[in-house]
């Protein structure tokens, strides 16, 4: 018998710059990019975060794009969307981020997480193997 493998991706379309991303089959794959420059009102972070999490982005609305990336990756990769609430998604952020790499649970999931600069876009990916589901 043989054996077919398929891989799952995931894309994102800004305005001039489409970026996808290919796993293996055993893994799901989410990335998000937005410009680095993009700033995100203070008055949505409490949709976005809560607890020390809330705190650091309002002592460092700076970081805010990079968090939301992050998030936004993580829900793609776990297939919710927007049904996983945004502040379920949370872990201890550095201070710059800059780049970084974590393992983030989220209930029974353990889902890496990358994210960097690349010229002007802050780029978030997140695999999370689908054993974990």
């Amino acid at each position: 018998a043989s054996l077919v493998t398929y891989l799952f991706f995931n894309y994102v379309i800004l305005e001039f710059v489409g970026i996808a991303a290919l796993s293996e089959a055993n893994y799901h794959v989410g990335i998000d990019a937005e410009p680095g420059s993009r700033e995100i009102s203070s008055s949505a972070f409490v949709m976005m975060a809560s607890g020390n999490e809330l705190q650091y982005l309002n002592d460092y609305p700076e970081s805010a794009i990079s968090i939301w990336t992050a998030k936004e990756a993580v829900q793609k990769a776990l297939h919710l969307g927007m049904h996983l609430n945004p502040r379920k998604v949370s872990t201890k952020w550095p201070n710059p981020i800059a780049d970084f790499a974590v393992i983030i649970p989220i209930g029974k999931n353990k889902i890496q997480l990358e994210t960097w600069q690349y010229d002007d876009l802050r780029i978030s990916l997140a695999f999370a193997a689908k054993a974990d589901y």
